[in-house]
C-alpha cells in the first residue's frame, strides 16, 4: 500500500453469514465516502472464525483485507480499540467505520481518543454540502438531525443498522489481498471456555409481508392480543415489538425489531403505540409503507411515517378489526 494515499477504513468482527451482510452495509458507507473523498477502501475483521471471510471478501470486492484470528476478541474491547488504533496509524487514514452498537460506540470513541481523533456515533446519512462532507444523525429521539461537519481529522465513526443497506456493485478494480493481523496479547482477566449458538425463533419477522407492531403505547401486556388480531388480518403477517416492550416482558426478545433487534423491510409495517427512537426506526425504515398510530401528535416516528393516525391505540384497533369483520 502506497503510505501516501488516503484510506477508509471498515471494521467489524465476521464470524457468521449474518455478520457478513452487516460488514456489506459498512462497505457501503465506506464506498460513499471513498467517492467523494476520491480514497481508498481496506477492509479489518476480526474474530475466531474469520479467515475464511476474509478470503470470500478480498476475492468478491478487491479489497485488501486485514484478518486478526483471535476468539479473546469477543471479550476485550480494549484489544479491539488497541487493534483498530494500530491499523488506522499504519496508514493515511481518513476514515474507519463501525455499525453502530454498544461494543462498536466503546470501541470508536476509545480509538479516536488514544489517537487525537474525532468520534461520530449514529449516522444515518452521508451527503456532501459545498465542500465538506456532512454526517447526519439524529438527535432527540430522532426529533431532529444533527449536521456533523467534517474537520481536518481523522474520524471514527458508527453507523445505525439498515441505512446503508441499498448496495450497488461493491467490487474495486484489483484481485484483493489478505493480511493476517497478530491476535496480540489480551488484557482482560476473562477467559472464552466455549461459544454456543442459541436458536431463537424470529417469529416470521424476516419473510413477512407485513408486520404489525407494538410500542409501550400500547398500554400493557394485556392489549398486545389486539395487535395479534390485526396481524392475523393479513397473509404473512407477523408481530414486531420496540425494545421496551420486550424489557418488560410482555413479548420475548426474538420480536424486537432495531439496532439491537431485527432489522426488517416488509411491503407494510404498521406501528402501534411506538414513538419513534432512532434505535426502532434503523430496524425498520426500508418497508415499503409505514403506517404509524399514536396518540402523541409530535411522535417522532411520524416523520417516517406514509400514513399517521392520530388516536389510542386501545380505541382505534379495535374499531379497525370491528370494521374490516363487517365489510
Amino acid at each position: 500500500m502506497n503510505e501516501h494515499e488516503l484510506f477508509v477504513i471498515a471494521a467489524a468482527p465476521v464470524n457468521s453469514d449474518d455478520e457478513l451482510s452487516c460488514f456489506l452495509d459498512l462497505l457501503k458507507a465506506a464506498r460513499i465516502i471513498s467517492n467523494i473523498k476520491k480514497c481508498r477502501v481496506r477492509a479489518l475483521i476480526w474474530g475466531s472464525n474469520c479467515r475464511d471471510y476474509a478470503r470470500h471478501l478480498a476475492e468478491t470486492t478487491g479489497l485488501h483485507v486485514s484478518a486478526s484470528i483471535q476468539e479473546e476478541l469477543f471479550a476485550s474491547p480494549r484489544q479491539i480499540e488497541a487493534m483498530v488504533a494500530a491499523e488506522a496509524e499504519k496508514t493515511k487514514t481518513y476514515a474507519v467505520v463501525f455499525d453502530h452498537s454498544i461494543l462498536m460506540c466503546a470501541v470508536a470513541s476509545a480509538a479516536a481518543m488514544s489517537t487525537g481523533s474525532r468520534c461520530i456515533t449514529g449516522v444515518e446519512s452521508i451527503e456532501i454540502k459545498g465542500e465538506r462532507i456532512l454526517f447526519n444523525r439524529a438527535v432527540f429521539n430522532g426529533k431532529l438531525i444533527a449536521a456533523e461537519a467534517e474537520d481536518d481529522r481523522r474520524i471514527f465513526l458508527t453507523v445505525t443498522t439498515g441505512a446503508f443497506k441499498k448496495r450497488d456493485d461493491l467490487r474495486v478494480p484489483g484481485n484483493g489481498a489478505v493480511e493476517l493481523l497478530p491476535a496480540g496479547a489480551s488484557d482482560s482477566r476473562m477467559k472464552i471456555t466455549g461459544l454456543e449458538n442459541i436458536s431463537a425463533d424470529d417469529c416470521g419477522l424476516g419473510g413477512a409481508d407485513v408486520i404489525v407492531s407494538v410500542g409501550r403505547g400500547i398500554g400493557g401486556e394485556e392489549n398486545i392480543k389486539s395487535a395479534v388480531e390485526l396481524a392475523a388480518i393479513f397473509k404473512n403477517s407477523a408481530l414486531g415489538a420496540s425494545r421496551t416492550v420486550c424489557d418488560a416482558e410482555w413479548l420475548p426478545y426474538s420480536h424486537q425489531i432495531g439496532v439491537t433487534g431485527r432489522t426488517v423491510s416488509p411491503r407494510l409495517y404498521l406501528a402501534c403505540g411506538i414513538s419513534g427512537a432512532q434505535q426502532h426506526v434503523a430496524g425498520m425504515k426500508e418497508s415499503s409503507l409505514i403506517i404509524s398510530i399514536n396518540n402523541d401528535r409530535m411522535a417522532s416516528i411520524f416523520s417516517i411515517s406514509d400514513y399517521i393516525v392520530v388516536e389510542d391505540i386501545k380505541t382505534f384497533i379495535p374499531l379497525l378489526i370491528e370494521a374490516y369483520r363487517k365489510r
